[in-house]
């Protein structure tokens, strides 16, 4: 049986820009694929051009409403100019709040209800009686990052700092704004100092680690990840970061562990399943990356997550399932190209395996590459394979 040509290397293609939301995710660099290899035995295709698989995603850094991120250290009791408690009643009763105390937690609850501009309304309403009240800057910046306007809630905290400049809220609240405003540096910065005051946060610990993921620092990221996983090693969302880093540094056994581990603890997101797909196959485990791709699917049943579940049947030489997958995908997306490329490779595996002499598959994968190329021009491996077949 002739041997077939190369197999076309995975060519670039655009990956889609990661939701910023709650914290700016990282722009996706491209990931190393597993060395293309020859079609599974007995096929003698050259292998399909797979998507080039972006970068796993970290997952965002917990906010500190609502749940799985953990609530920040309450705002500091009030400063020695406040009015104090009034004591305790009978033992067994809830101590009573000072009508400070009360007002801070009406704000709040506004704050959570959605309702900012009486949140803003009544923590402004306490500064105008104690201006150097932490908590009230306090209130006011983490309302405006609910708002969505991070450069404002900055300015809060700044504020709360410059009144009291060793409070962790106020200085991991600025880390937070700046890491909003995509001022990875000075978050990093920020988050550090936060640190200093209490190193053992693990909301702390894993905006560091994802700030620097974002910057693509995996080694810089690694301690941080670590410690958020020690720290709270039921929090999902921090093994996903933490598999990210050791994803990046090619430690995908690690990886896997770490983003099985998170799909344990939260639901599974596309994210986490990407994620987890991508280090089964750089590992070369195919029936667990078929397994997460089916997952995926049925999760997100996109064009491109089709292709994916085409591809990891490919892999497992299960051709016929292989090519029902790539359809799906096209009918979802009929410019997908690497799809295309796909329904190509396994048309001339049917052309090869039959001695060359099932025309109809030859022009079937001649008719594919064609279509795939008018989609993207910019493929040479695949304009070399299509001339050594002379299809």
């Amino acid at each position: 049986m002739p041997e077939p040509a190369p197999a076309p290397e995975p060519e670039p293609a655009p990956a889609p820009a990661p939701e910023p939301a709650p914290a700016p995710e990282p722009q996706p660099q491209p990931a190393r694929e597993p060395t293309p290899e020859p079609g599974p035995e007995p096929a003698t295709a050259p292998e399909p051009a797979p998507t080039p698989a972006p970068a796993p995603a970290p997952a965002p850094a917990p906010e500190p409403e609502p749940q799985p991120a953990r609530e920040p250290t309450p705002p500091p009791a009030p400063a020695p100019s406040a009015a104090p408690s009034s004591a305790p009643g009978e033992p067994g009763e809830a101590p009573q709040l000072s009508p400070l105390e009360e007002k801070i937690n009406r704000a709040t609850e506004s704050r959570r209800a959605g309702d900012y501009r009486e949140a803003i309304r009544i923590f402004e309403e306490i500064l105008r009686d104690n201006p150097n009240l932490p908590a009230g800057y306090i209130g006011i910046g983490e309302t405006l990052l609910a708002q969505g306007d991070p450069a404002a809630a900055e300015r809060a905290f700044r504020q709360a700092l410059a009144v009291s400049p060793d409070n962790f809220d106020a200085q991991l609240g600025l880390g937070r704004s700046l890491h909003r405003q995509n001022k990875l540096l000075d978050a990093i910065n920020a988050y550090h100092k936060a640190l200093v005051i209490d190193q053992d946060s693990a909301v702390t610990n894993m905006a560091m680690a994802l700030a620097y993921l974002q910057l693509d620092n995996a080694p810089g990221a690694i301690p941080f990840a670590e410690r958020a996983v020690r720290l709270d090693p039921r929090s999902g969302p921090a093994r996903v970061n933490l598999g990210v880093a050791y994803e990046r540094l090619d430690r995908m056994n690690d990886a896997i562990t770490q983003y099985e581990k998170a799909l344990e603890l939260i639901e599974p997101t596309p994210q986490i399943l990407r994620n987890l797909l991508n280090a089964y196959a750089s590992a070369q485990r195919y029936q667990e990356a078929a397994n997460t791709a089916d997952a995926l699917v049925r999760l997100d049943p996109s064009s491109d997550n089709f292709e994916r579940l085409g591809w990891a049947h490919f892999k497992l030489g299960d051709f016929e399932k292989s090519s029902s997958f790539y359809r799906k995908s096209t009918e979802i997306d009929p410019s997908n190209w690497v799809s295309i490329n796909g329904l190509a490779v396994n048309a001339i595996n049917r052309w090869l395996l039959s001695g060359r002499q099932d025309r109809a598959a030859a022009a079937e994968a001649s008719s594919y590459f064609r279509r795939s190329l008018q989609l993207n021009p910019d493929q040479p491996k695949v304009v070399r394979l299509v001339t050594s077949y002379g299809l």
